[in-house]
């Protein structure tokens, strides 16, 4: 394997989301290997945005569930 690689932000956000369909994969991909990783800032800041985008949909669905929860008639 190189001694360095540059990570796409797909790479990226797979391996910080465990519940991203490739998260095993990235997350294997980077911990087996002694590489130096880089992302270019072009990368970090649309890895930023989407992240933002990720967490603000994770936070809205579980409002979402909380407010469905206190809602439901469980007598």
């Amino acid at each position: 394997m190189a001694d360095q690689a540059f990570l796409d932000k797909g790479v990226l956000l797979g391996y910080c989301f465990f519940i991203d369909t490739h998260h095993v994969v990235c997350k294997d991909y980077i911990e087996s290997s002694s590489a130096d990783f880089y992302a270019t800032k072009q990368v970090e800041e649309i890895f930023n945005k989407k992240k933002d985008s990720i967490i603000e949909s994770h936070r809205q669905a579980i409002l979402s569930f909380i407010s469905r929860l206190k809602s439901e008639d469980y007598s």
